[in-house]
């Protein structure tokens, strides 16, 4: 896979997977299980505006200025110089190395820096990704999306200097397979980190991501067969069918929503009302209303163009310390 811009991936993924959407999107939605609304601060609108700026590689190239001593991550500097070039504080045609402290400490902005590291446009997830951060004046709001395929380098992370260096935080593991014995939301609980305003989250997405459009292809465990239906079947997901992620014993409450999606935009939020069993799995009965009923029409028309993302949600607050948002994604896919 060739190399993306690093913002082109967090939209795509919405910072933390395609299928986790803002406040705003769900404001509306009928039933939204606890801690939907809260998904995803990231400002999409504003990443892709900084999208737009175009960097050339010179402008990248840390050669003459000591920034790669106290901001290391490549990826961080690239971000940040997007986000001063955009406020007005630099020029365009401004470099990395004209990033200093000095100028982080003065610099001011009415909108929240959006910064994203992942390792799908060639980005690397260093443990002390968030340092240089610190110098940001602290008027200024940043929001921090990373995503990789494994746990891996987010266990390596300095998570104390990380959760201290920004407003927001969200991590997105994209991977085709379900993990085995996940340990993130145990790495940052150890590190005790103290209680902000703001969302915080770990979204675990079973898919993809690709240079097609719409970016992401889901992994279908499971197939809900429309022939000889008139309405959508009642369900039942198995708690194997599920992240291992949303399975620890430390979450406060979890949860099932379902969201039928077409090409990567979801056209209908809650399609199935999901009770949670004794054992684990989940019953769901789709909702009865015209709209659904129209859309169970053009699904069973053409079954190819919409698939069903299962969204598991769990909460984590112990009363003392930072509460987490973690969430798993399972898709489906329609036959007729």
């Amino acid at each position: 896979m060739k190399k993306k811009d690093l913002l082109t991936i967090a939209i795509i993924l919405g910072g933390m997977g395609p299928m986790i959407s803002s406040g705003t999107a769900f404001a509306d939605a009928k039933a939204v299980p606890i801690g939907i609304e809260k998904q995803a601060p990231m400002n999409t609108d504003q990443a892709k505006k900084l999208e737009q700026i175009k960097l050339s590689d010179s402008q990248l190239k840390a050669d003459d200025s000591d920034i790669d001593t106290w901001m290391p991550n490549k990826a961080v500097q690239e971000s940040v110089l997007r986000n001063l070039i955009w406020d007005g504080i630099l020029p365009k045609d401004s470099t990395v190395n004209d990033i200093t402290k000095e100028l982080l400490e003065s610099a001011e902005s009415s909108t929240t820096w959006e910064i994203a590291v992942d390792t799908f446009s060639g980005a690397d997830l260093t443990p002390n990704l968030t340092e240089g951060l610190q110098y940001v004046n602290d008027q200024i709001k940043i929001n921090l999306s990373l995503s990789d395929t494994s746990e891996d380098k987010f266990l390596q992370m300095d998570w104390k200097q990380l959760h201290a260096n920004v407003d927001f935080w969200r991590v997105a593991v994209i991977s085709p397979d379900k993990l085995q014995n996940p340990q993130l939301l145990q790495k940052i609980n150890d590190a005790k980190l103290p209680e902000k305003i703001g969302i915080h989250s770990i979204a675990y997405d079973q898919g993809q991501v690709t240079e097609e459009s719409p970016n992401f292809n889901p992994t279908f465990t499971k197939t809900i067969d429309l022939k000889d239906q008139d309405f959508f079947p009642n369900i039942s997901v198995s708690d194997s069918e599920l992240w291992d992620a949303l399975k620890d014993k430390n979450l406060l409450v979890t949860n099932l929503t379902a969201n039928a999606v077409r090409k990567g935009n979801v056209v209908a939020y809650n399609l199935y009302d999901f009770t949670k069993n004794s054992d684990g799995s989940y019953s769901g009965t789709p909702e009865d209303n015209v709209s659904n009923r129209i859309l169970m029409r053009n699904i069973k028309a053409n079954p190819d163009n919409f698939y069903l993302a299962l969204i598991n949600y769990g909460l984590y607050n112990d009363g003392e310390h930072q509460e987490i948002n973690v969430f798993g994604h399972t898709y489906a896919n329609f036959t007729n």
